[in-house]
């Protein structure tokens, strides 16, 4: 088979294991396959042999349209008994590689210890009149409909725990002990690592594949930096928020794999570079700042990027919404009037006493352990910066 997909078949054509990786997308790539392809090697395969190995690589997910007619094509299989369908969950089963590894059955599918599955909403997005955005969404409801009825099947969970469990617009991570325990798979395979886990559980080459597939080949381009860094966090196992460039340094790679991580960190910047760009353009197109401005932006974002994106986010939704008042466009405009002046200079943060308004720009994760463990403190630091806008 094509590009992600590669089939081996034993002498004796008793056996063909298909080796699932990439994208379903409506075409075939250098890192995707479609539903068609698939198919015609899978039917193929049918016709010859007494058993197919699907093991999955690393299925990222994408189309659900294309996905449901391999998900089908293998419980069709499965259901006629003719072949002996097997499969085993190597790296990640994410989106609808999950629900396509769910038309295995369950005592013949095979997970890895530090395999993972992931589960989350559909998704999808419509443009034109408000008929064909409503059609749009009617449809996006009904395949996610679909996905929690087959996640309810196989774990014996009602469609409403399936629903609020793994459909509430988060990505869910799934490892291969909680897995089987749930009744997504049927069997577990232990890793040998000399008697304890790493704590790296992710090979140096998986997370350059994972880094290179969502970064350089991702076939959505609105894909958020922010949801790029949750998915790294997750399968690296890192805290949230962890500097995941610094983190793919850290690991051990020989020296072939080295001057490929130096290309994926020029890669990160490039993406962020991109995303500052655009907020930029929009904030000078929706008149929040000035021609004069831009220079001050740009530098502002390449310090510290995930502040000056909350704070040009929310003078964009301000104006979409009408709500000029509310405390995110406030913080917003106070954070133009004071961090940057019409010269196009970044001014110094630096201040004896940290208030709400130096933690958002210069900390916010120290901000949001504040509010865990030091609420009244938090409270009294936002209090005084809002009461004063």
């Amino acid at each position: 088979m094509n590009n992600y997909t590669v089939v081996n078949e034993d002498k004796s054509n008793k056996k063909a294991t298909m080796t699932l990786t990439g994208y379903i997308t409506s075409f075939d790539s250098s890192n995707s396959f479609k539903a068609a392809t698939f198919l015609e090697t899978f039917n193929a395969l049918l016709s010859k042999h007494n058993e197919i190995a699907i093991n999955i690589t690393n299925l990222y997910g994408g189309s659900i349209t294309e996905g449901i007619p391999i998900y089908n094509a293998i419980v069709d299989a499965v259901a006629e008994g003719k072949v002996t369908i097997t499969g085993k969950i190597e790296g990640l089963a994410a989106s609808m590689g999950s629900i396509i590894s769910m038309a295995i059955p369950k005592d013949s599918l095979a997970m890895g210890n530090m395999a993972r599955l992931m589960n989350h909403k559909a998704r999808g997005g419509a443009y034109g009149t408000a008929d064909d955005v409503k059609q749009a969404a009617d449809m996006i409801q009904s395949y996610e409909d679909d996905m929690v009825n087959i996640l309810a099947k196989r774990t014996g969970m009602t469609t409403e725990e399936v629903a609020a469990k793994w459909m509430d617009g988060k990505d869910h991570y799934i490892k291969g002990p909680e897995a089987k325990k749930l009744g997504l798979v049927g069997i577990i395979s232990e890793s040998k690592v000399n008697g304890k886990m790493p704590k790296n559980v992710t090979s140096p080459e998986e997370v350059y594949n994972f880094f290179e597939t969502h970064l350089v080949h991702n076939q959505n381009p609105d894909t958020q930096m922010s949801q790029l860094q949750e998915q790294l966090e997750n399968v690296l196992g890192l805290e949230k928020g962890a500097d995941i460039v610094a983190a793919v340094k850290g690991l051990k790679v020989d020296a072939a794999f080295k001057p490929k991580f130096e290309a994926l960190e020029t890669t990160v910047k490039a993406q962020k570079k991109t995303e500052a760009d655009s907020l930029v353009a929009k904030l000078v197109d929706g008149e929040f700042i000035k021609e004069d401005q831009k220079e001050a932006w740009n530098g502002l974002f390449a310090s510290n990027h995930e502040s000056a994106k909350s704070a040009a986010e929310a003078l964009i939704a301000s104006k979409a919404s009408g709500a000029e008042g509310d405390h995110g466009a406030a913080a917003a405009k106070n954070f133009i009037g004071e961090v940057v002046t019409g010269k196009g200079n970044v001014q110094n943060q630096a201040t004896t006493e940290k208030d709400y308004h130096w933690y958002e720009m210069n900390d916010p994760q120290a901000l949001l352990t504040m509010k865990e463990k030091e609420p009244a403190k938090f409270t009294q630091l936002f209090n005084a910066y809002f009461d004063n806008k």
